[in-house]
C-alpha cells in the first residue's frame, strides 16, 4: 500500500479517532488503527474498542491500494513530528510502514491485519436525520448531568428517545439533578418509536467525531448499537442495555415559590460566592429570597465567607434554600437563553429550572437539606 496525504488532513482525522484505540495495553490488537486505500474512497482510517468503532475518510492520492494495521500511538506521534509537507505512507515488510514528509522518514510498527477483531458494519433499522448543530446542541444541553458512578450503569449516559410523533428527547441524570431537552422534528425520522441509552464514552467520542462538521448527521438505531454517520465516515457506539429511570414521575407543574433572573448574572453571582468553598467539602450555597431580591451566600470555616446580591422577579415571603454550587454552575452554563426561572414545590423536593427563551429545555435540581 502507498498513499500521499496532506498533513493537515491526516491530523484532522487522527484527532477524531485518537481516543478510540487501547491506551494502556499497547500489545493489544485494539491498540492499532487500520489504514485502507481504495481508489473510489481515498484513505479510510479506522479504530475500534470494546465500546466504540470509528471510520473516517481522509482525502488522499492513492498510489497503490492496500491495507495496513499500524500502532495508533506510534502513527500519531510520527505524524505530529513530521514537517508541514505532503506525507507518504508506504507499506514495508513485516507489516510496518514508512511515513515520509520532506527529508524526514519515520518507520511505524504494525501487525498482521488478521489479528484485529472483526469490524462491525452498521446496519440500522431506524434512522433519525438531524443537522449536526441540532444534535450537538441537544447532547450538550444534558450531558453535564450524566452520572460518573460506575455502580449505576443505567445513568452512565444520555437517554435518547424518538416517539411516533417525531418528537426527539434527550435526558441525563445522576440522581441529584436531571437535564432534559425536547425537539419536534418533522420528516426526519424513519422507524418505530425507540428509546436508548448512549454510553458516556459514546457521547465524548460523538463530540469529537462531529467537531467542525456543519452538515447533517444520520443517527441509526440497532439492537445493541447506535451509529452516527456523516459523509466523512461513521461512529458506532454501544448502547447501555438497561432500563432508564422513569424520570417523568418527578415532573411537576406550578411551583409554590417561583422567581426569575438573568442567567448570566446568577451564574456570575454563584461563581463569585463559591470562591470561599473548599474542594474537599460539599459546596453549599444559600439562596435567600425576598421581594425582587436574591441574596447568595456561602461560608467555609477555613476559607471565609462571601455573599452577593442580584435582582430577580419574586413576590412572596422571605424564603431560603440551599444548593450544590458546582451543580448550579454546570447547569446554568448549559442552559440557553437570557433568563432562567426557578420553581420550588417544596423545600425538600426537586427545583425546576427553565427558561422562557426555550420551552423545550428543562432541568431539575435537588436542594441540600439541613
Amino acid at each position: 500500500m502507498e498513499v500521499v496525504v496532506q498533513k493537515r488532513d491526516l491530523n484532522k482525522v487522527l484527532a477524531k479517532i485518537q481516543n478510540i484505540p487501547e491506551q494502556r495495553n499497547l500489545a493489544s490488537p485494539l491498540a492499532n488503527c487500520v489504514l485502507q486505500c481504495q481508489d473510489q474512497f481515498g484513505l479510510k482510517v479506522c479504530a475500534q474498542s470494546y465500546e466504540a468503532e470509528m471510520e473516517v475518510l481522509c482525502p488522499a492520492q492513492v498510489v497503490e491500494e492496500g491495507l495496513l494495521t499500524l500502532s495508533a500511538r506510534s502513527l500519531f506521534d510520527a505524524v505530529r513530528a513530521l514537517p508541514d509537507a505532503p506525507i507518504t505512507i508506504k507499506g514495508e515488510p513485516n507489516y510496518w510502514a514508512s511515513v515520509v514528509a520532506g527529508r524526514t522518514k519515520i518507520k511505524v510498527p504494525g501487525v498482521d491485519p488478521d489479528t484485529m477483531p472483526a469490524r462491525r458494519t452498521p446496519n440500522p433499522t431506524d434512522i433519525l436525520r438531524l443537522p449536526v448543530s441540532l444534535a450537538g446542541e441537544m447532547f450538550e444541553a444534558v450531558a453535564f448531568a450524566m452520572s460518573v458512578d460506575e455502580g449505576r450503569p443505567n445513568l452512565n449516559g444520555v437517554f435518547l428517545k424518538v416517539d411516533e410523533n417525531e418528537v426527539v428527547e434527550a435526558v441525563a441524570t445522576d440522581g441529584s439533578r436531571l437535564a432534559r431537552v425536547v425537539r419536534k422534528v418533522e420528516g426526519k425520522y424513519q422507524g418505530k418509536p425507540v428509546g436508548v441509552i448512549v454510553h458516556r464514552k459514546g457521547i465524548v467520542e460523538m463530540r469529537r467525531f462531529l467537531e467542525q462538521d456543519d452538515g447533517e448527521v444520520e443517527i441509526g438505531f440497532e439492537r445493541e448499537n447506535i451509529t452516527f454517520r456523516t459523509p466523512q465516515g461513521f461512529l458506532l457506539v454501544r448502547q447501555v442495555e438497561l432500563e432508564f429511570p422513569d424520570y417523568k414521575r418527578v415532573l411537576f407543574g406550578e411551583g409554590r415559590w417561583k422567581f426569575s433572573t438573568l442567567r448570566s448574572e446568577l451564574l456570575d453571582g454563584v461563581k463569585r460566592t463559591s470562591v470561599v468553598l473548599s474542594s474537599d467539602r460539599l459546596p453549599v450555597i444559600r439562596f435567600t429570597l425576598e421581594a425582587n431580591r436574591l441574596l447568595l451566600s456561602a461560608k467555609d470555616p477555613d476559607k471565609g465567607e462571601a455573599e452577593t446580591e442580584i435582582d430577580c422577579q419574586y413576590e412572596g415571603d422571605l424564603f431560603e434554600i440551599k444548593y450544590n454550587s458546582r451543580y448550579l454552575i454546570e447547569g446554568l452554563s448549559a442552559m440557553p437563553g437570557e433568563t432562567v426561572t426557578f420553581e420550588i414545590r417544596e423545600q425538600a423536593y426537586v427545583t425546576k429550572i427553565s427558561t422562557p427563551d426555550d420551552e423545550g429545555v428543562m432541568q431539575l435540581l435537588m436542594p441540600i437539606r439541613d
